[in-house]
């Protein structure tokens, strides 16, 4: 009879035994080959044996769960609270979905796209924004963009060229284990190097910057691969952040380096090229299992987050004509922008004025800024002035 439907276990029938009677082969065995049966179909606790169908947990609780490791793991609520708070990526512009200050640059720092910086010595490095093919399934995600680096190498022990993502504050993933992924192909078979670096900032006395964590030296082809591995990121025992409050964590891309940077890109050596990267992202704990780790964060989030650091608007403002007086007016940020000890945002306004001049900008927070021009005529006066406003990591 084995088990009901509800997970019962029942004798078979005749199987009770008579004082002074003789038992029969029915009354012996068929009880026992039941309870062997119904033990076949019992979940072994060792582990010995897989199910065989799904198990319903009739709304109870599997309890003492340890924490997932693999993608196919059950994960503990533990577990998914931690990783929900590490949801959002701390490469905000991963996807190269953002390119606000323009679609190429060629200087050292900022220029192209959003929050990733350039820098070179000796050789040059120029970002490009590249667009995907619809459709294409060699990147997952959909990503629209990518970064093209192109590189021209210049003999020198202390020449390189690289391309940097900074993570703001240093405390993020101290202590953790991450994982780095990213998508890359080059214009031939070649390496690129990547390393992780902790900045504790300025003011007071910061640490020394923490460098070649995590070196990684990665090949390349002409087609896109993936790239992923896991960092041990240093914990900050020890360590002095600055109280300008504006460390960093930091992902270098290495494309070039010459000998002096051996330690920081596995003896990467200097070459020339072109070098194209996709759907960077660092998240915690390893991920390596994963196809794609890259959280699915909508771009009106993202660029929020570039926001932070650089934005453009566009302010207005009409007044009556009384010559040589002011008009001004306010103009806020819809997203609060990063300032650091004393530093406030950039404000780079272009104006035009009608019947006023000298226009100027003051009064800069995190939250906005304060702009206005010069009256020079009795009549109706105006000005229209777009701005960028940055305050770079």
């Amino acid at each position: 009879m084995s088990r009901n439907g509800s997970g019962q276990y029942s004798l078979p029938a005749a199987y009770l035994a008579v004082t002074g009677e003789t038992i029969t082969a029915t009354q012996h065995n068929t009880p026992l080959e039941d309870i062997a049966s119904a033990l076949t179909g019992s979940v072994p606790r060792n582990g010995s044996a897989a199910m065989t169908a799904a198990l319903p947990m009739g709304s109870n609780k599997i309890t003492g769960l340890e924490n997932a490791t693999a993608s196919t793991d059950a994960a503990a609520y533990g577990q998914v609270l931690a990783l929900a708070r590490t949801v959002d990526p701390s490469i905000a512009n991963g996807n190269f979905d953002h390119w606000q200050r323009g679609t190429s640059h060629s200087t050292n720092g900022y220029g192209s796209a959003d929050l990733w910086a350039l820098g070179a010595n000796g050789s040059t490095v120029a970002l490009s924004r590249q667009t995907f093919t619809n459709g294409q399934s060699d990147v997952p995600g959909n990503p629209t963009f990518y970064g093209r680096a192109t590189v021209t190498t210049s003999a020198g022990a202390n020449n390189y060229a690289t391309l940097l993502h900074k993570i703001e504050d240093v405390r993020n993933y101290s202590g953790q284990t991450v994982t780095v992924t990213f998508w890359a192909k080059a214009d031939a078979s070649k390496s690129i190097a990547t390393e992780l670096r902790q900045d504790f900032g300025s003011g007071g006395s910061p640490s020394s910057d923490v460098t070649a964590i995590g070196v990684t030296k990665s090949a390349l082809t002409t087609s896109w691969g993936k790239v992923s591995y896991t960092v041990d990121v240093p914990a900050l025992t020890g360590k002095t952040i600055g109280t300008d409050e504006n460390s960093t964590l930091e992902l270098w891309f290495w494309f070039d380096a010459g000998s002096t940077f051996n330690a920081n890109t596995d003896s990467l050596g200097q070459q020339s090229g072109t070098f194209d990267i996709a759907r960077v992202s660092i998240t915690a704990g390893d991920k390596t299992d994963l196809t794609d780790p890259t959280p699915l964060v909508p771009t009106y989030v993202t660029l929020d987050r570039c926001k932070r650091y650089y934005r453009t608007g566009q302010v207005s403002m009409e007044g009556p004509g009384n010559s040589s007086q002011a008009i001004r007016c306010m103009s806020y940020f819809d997203v609060e922008m990063y300032t650091y000890g004393s530093t406030n945002p950039t404000i780079t306004p272009s104006f035009q004025y009608s019947n006023c001049s000298s226009g100027g900008v003051d009064l800069q927070t995190s939250q906005g800024f304060r702009i206005g021009a010069t009256v020079t005529s009795t009549a109706n006066a105006s000005f229209t002035a777009t701005y960028s406003a940055s305050v770079d990591l």
